[in-house]
């Protein structure tokens, strides 16, 4: 009704998408409040000392360790799971973090790999401090012993795997002396973080940039505007772009092992680029609210997603707030500046027909201007909305993320175009992925020293809770704050005006 409200002209087409969405929450929070309470007969196991079987498929492989007793510590989660406790076994929602100490890979140990059947026996601890108040799976683990925990049914090689392999062993070509940024680069790219070392993780988890890690509209962005270029280079038209570029998406996503928030993201890509191709204006927020509607109407208990609810509210934050904030780094320009922003945009239109070396070096750092401003403007944006979600979800506070996220995201950009045009154009030029792994690994040295300087500062995180009515709060002063500066709820990304500042 609201939408309706809103809509005036078209309020047939938003009360549509609002009872559509209404119907897909309702049903959601039905299915979800089912399976919520398996989950908290689950964890209140935790430090009860009865043994819990729990049964499924591998879903992610970490990478093991060695335990002080000279065992091995797997470390795996389990999806697809089910649980029995005194006899009786019950469905859970979400995956299950299992810790399985047995004997070392080298000496007769067998390691878990990605989609094997597993039946663990084990006791439930607190994986962190348990908020007593809401607990959930995410705050507990399952530790079995080396007979406890067996594997049912051992996954063969699939072509999926096959496929992530030799996409991971293009990516890694040259890298072989830089391991810490080599391994940056495949979690970026293929979502592979199992081969992070836990330190690295623990720097980027302080700094408030673990979030580049996770395959998400970022990084699918990027590889989506990467794309996009080198069609436009090849000459395809952009009216015609979805035809080849969405195919091109969904190959990534299934480089990426299908992973949800990728999904979201080529989804919200491809309508938007559909709608050019279909003669509409397109528009971001109509994009990612349609992804939304049609995500909720497929599944419905994904309304209660945590990965769903961060990815779709930090890129609605960078579309509402990103232009505002282009606005104050880059205010109104004079008329001189005017003046003499036309003479370059002439001298672009000159290129090769008269342009001096003086006029093209205005245009590329125009050009450079134009990229900062936007890149910077996107981390705010991000930043100011995902600061909030972060505390209230995790229970952690980051205060210096919004420095690192500044440096982090956007180079974030150039490092997926760079590694993943090295990626796309290697089975057309070999070799090609040497020099382009080597620029994405410089991009990724600075990225790692970025982040692991701002974790090394004195409280760069601690604990402590988020209520959701200060959730609610905090993005009410932000679009209040924002409100008297033009460009909210407009599309923040493109060329920024010269004349009116509009993005």
């Amino acid at each position: 009704l609201a939408c309706a409200a809103l809509a005036r002209r078209r309020a047939r087409a938003a009360a549509l998408f609002a009872a559509l969405f209404c119907l897909a929450a309702i049903r959601g929070a039905q299915s979800h409040q089912a399976l919520s309470g398996a989950a908290r007969d689950f964890v209140m196991h935790c430090e009860s000392d009865e043994p819990v079987v729990v049964q499924g498929s591998v879903a992610a492989v970490y990478r093991g360790e060695a335990a002080p007793d000279g065992a091995w510590r797997h470390r795996f989660r389990l999806r697809d799971a089910s649980y029995r406790v005194r006899g009786k076994r019950r469905e859970l929602p979400g995956t299950v973090f299992v810790e399985w100490y047995s004997a070392a890979p080298g000496k007769g140990g067998r390691a878990p790999a990605k989609g094997d059947l597993v039946e663990a026996v084990g006791i439930v601890h607190a994986r962190r401090a348990v908020n007593e108040a809401a607990p959930s799976l995410d705050d507990v683990r399952l530790v079995s012993g080396a007979t406890r925990t067996r594997l049912l049914h051992r996954a063969g090689a699939t072509g999926l795997s096959r496929f992530r392999q030799e996409a991971a062993s293009r990516l890694s070509r040259g890298l072989g002396r830089h391991p810490r940024e080599r391994d940056l680069i495949l979690a970026m790219t293929l979502g592979l973080r199992a081969e992070v070392s836990p330190e690295t993780l623990a720097a980027f988890r302080r700094a408030g940039t673990i979030h580049i890690f996770a395959i998400s509209g970022l990084h699918v962005g990027a590889m989506a505007l990467m794309l996009a270029s080198l069609l436009t280079f090849v000459g395809v038209p952009r009216t015609f772009a979805v035809l080849p570029l969405a195919p091109l998406l969904a190959t990534y996503v299934y480089m990426t092992d299908m992973q949800p928030s990728a999904i979201r993201a080529a989804l919200m890509v491809s309508i938007y680029y559909f709608a050019v191709f279909a003669g509409r204006r397109p528009d971001a927020l109509g994009s990612v609210s349609l992804a939304l509607i049609s995500i909720l109407a497929v599944e419905p208990a994904a309304v209660a997603d945590t990965g769903l609810v961060m990815s779709f509210t930090m890129v609605a934050g960078i579309l509402l707030f990103s232009g505002p904030i282009a606005r104050l780094i880059a205010p109104l320009k004079t008329s001189k500046e005017m003046e003499e922003t036309r003479r370059i945009d002439e001298a672009q239109v000159a290129i090769g027909g008269g342009a001096t070396p003086r006029t093209l070096a205005h245009w590329a750092a125009r050009k450079f201007r134009r990229w900062l401003v936007s890149a910077v403007s996107a981390a705010l944006g991000s930043a100011l909305v995902s600061f909030p979600l972060t505390a209230h979800f995790f229970h952690t506070f980051v205060p210096y993320s919004l420095l690192a996220n500044v440096v982090a995201v956007p180079l974030a950009f150039p490092l997926m175009a760079v590694a993943g045009a090295g990626l796309f154009l290697s089975a057309a030029l070999p070799g090609i992925e040497f020099a382009t792994n080597f620029i994405a690994a410089r991009i990724a040295w600075v990225i790692c020293e970025i982040s692991e300087a701002v974790a090394s500062l004195p409280h760069a995180s601690f604990c402590g809770e988020f209520p959701l009515w200060a959730l609610v709060l905090w993005y009410a002063v932000l679009i209040a704050a924002f409100r008297g500066v033009p460009g909210l709820f407009r599309p923040p990304f493109g060329r920024i005006s010269d004349h009116e500042g509009d993005p």
